[in-house]
């Protein structure tokens, strides 16, 4: 039996199922339950999440919710937005020309994601002459709960 609980430094792999506050799931790694939850991607590679526990990798709510653990433990992390995907800036709100998505060939409705060279952002609103963007990350503001399973643990390999 695997003693070795998880501390700064591992390499953890873990499975997670990712949802809001409601409970709605939004990520998975494991494909049976993004089929269950109805948000099966195709082209999405469904695999455990290797990561290194402290190396900035992942969100430091991740991090910081597997110290502790040991292989074959399950355990639900609560993770507030500024350990997560971060809180909303209103810098990352912007209104820009509705001519610049005309001569591109793109007629901007509310709620569509464009992908720009800086990443994606989403239609806020569109008017007569312009149209507001939103840079920040959909969940940023939002408190994320993982179920996570701990299924591989590779100590660090210390002096």
């Amino acid at each position: 039996m695997n003693t070795q609980y998880t501390e700064t430094g591992d390499i953890v792999q873990i499975d997670f199922i990712a949802k809001d506050p409601a409970g709605k799931i939004f990520d998975t790694s494991i494909k049976a339950e993004a089929e269950k939850a109805g948000i099966f991607d195709q082209n999405k590679k469904y695999a455990p999440l290797n990561f290194k526990v402290g190396a900035g990798q992942i969100f430091t709510g991740l991090e910081e919710g597997v110290l502790g653990m040991k292989i074959g433990q399950k355990k639900t992390i609560v993770i507030p937005p500024n350990k997560a995907y971060g809180l909303r800036s209103p810098n990352l709100i912007s209104i820009v020309p509705l001519s610049i998505f005309i001569e591109n060939g793109i007629t901007p409705k509310q709620g569509m994601a464009i992908k720009l060279a800086q990443g994606i952002v989403h239609i806020l609103e569109v008017s007569k002459d312009s149209v507001k963007l939103d840079s920040n990350h959909p969940l940023a503001g939002q408190t994320i709960v993982l179920e996570v399973t701990i299924l591989g643990l590779t100590k660090e390999n210390k002096p």
